[in-house]
């Protein structure tokens, strides 16, 4: 926690009044005072008391704080303008008459402007990433920052998975790369291998930096994903199950009717190519399709290739009309 900025005038009206009590009520200290080298050596006495009880005091009664501030999970913005997150909304930042959003939990300088404040977004950070300490940081897989700019990984679960601590990286995220669980094959920070970065502007496809997505596939802060089965992304960009599965875009504990769990996600093995017909059966060149369980150059019968997966957009209800 950064220590509390104490002003001159503040230290030396603390000091004063403490040499001022000291002198007033003590005949011992006033008599050895009227030479040179004893008040000499009471006022380093008193500036030590003085060095270690003013910053204590000051950090107590810091403006703003409805208690002492010493839990940096509830602290928003700084212990000199700080506000609990419980009441964080509303609250003006000083720095920039910014209004900080809702239960921000921050410890550094600005509530939620991304200018090198924990926690913060929107300061050009790439793919999804936040400042944390003034750093880029994708807290989805960071071990020093996972799920938040607070939570540092250690011990028996020193990994980080989808920003969450893990002992071991799960089946969908398989590659630790630096401490985090990585899925190579989207990870734009990690394409193909750790610390490929795409460029801006490309995105992360099946392993390789590209400038779009396979047809069906939605872009989420850089990665190419299927809603329907991502866990980092279920449903929606950005809605995470930490420690569930995602079926048929809904983070769940099991899978849905029909659909079997191969690798921790959550697959139709009848049409998906990645699991054609079994958890263990990828189609490939010259047959990258997967129709009714069975690897095909291409789809028939009126059904629409959709990202590889053969699929009637007609009773899809994640390629409903179009893929």
């Amino acid at each position: 926690m950064a220590r509390p900025v104490i002003r001159d005038e503040e230290l030396l009206s603390v000091y004063f009044a403490v040499e001022g009590l000291a002198m007033r009520r003590s005949t011992w200290w006033r008599a050895r005072c009227a030479r040179p080298f004893g008040k000499m050596l009471m006022l380093r006495y008193l500036a030590m008391v003085v060095g270690l009880v003013a910053p204590l005091a000051l950090l107590f009664s810091a403006q703003g704080c409805s208690k002492p501030c010493n839990d940096l999970n509830e602290i928003c913005g700084s212990c000199g303008d700080a506000t609990y997150a419980q009441d964080c909304k509303d609250i003006v930042n000083a720095g920039d008459d910014e209004v900080c959003s809702a239960n921000v939990a921050t410890f550094q300088s600005f509530c939620n402007d991304g200018d090198g404040a924990g926690g913060g977004t929107g300061s050009g950070c790439g793919n999804g990433q936040v400042v944390c300490d003034g750093q880029c940081v994708d807290v989805a897989s960071s071990p020093t920052a996972c799920g938040s700019c607070l939570n540092q990984c250690s011990g028996d679960t020193a990994l980080c998975a989808g920003g969450e601590c893990v002992a071991s990286c799960p089946a969908d995220l398989p590659t630790e790369c630096s401490g985090g669980c990585i899925d190579v094959s989207s990870d734009p920070n990690n394409c193909g291998g750790c610390g490929t970065v795409c460029e801006a502007g490309q995105v992360c496809n099946d392993g390789s930096c590209a400038d779009g997505c396979d047809e069906g596939d939605t872009v989420c802060d850089g990665a190419c994903v299927n809603l329907a089965t991502s866990t980092l992304h279920c449903g929606s960009c950005g809605n995470g199950c930490q420690g569930a599965l995602c079926s048929a875009g809904t983070c769940s504990s099991t899978c849905a009717a029909g659909l079997v769990e191969c690798d921790g996600t959550c697959v139709d093995t009848t049409s998906d190519p990645d699991y054609c017909g079994s958890c263990t059966n990828s189609c490939v060149d010259p047959t990258p399709a997967c129709q009714t369980g069975i690897c095909v150059a291409d789809c028939a019968g009126g059904f629409s290739n959709c990202g590889g997966a053969c699929v009637d957009t007609a009773t899809d209800s994640t390629n409903c009309g179009t893929c």
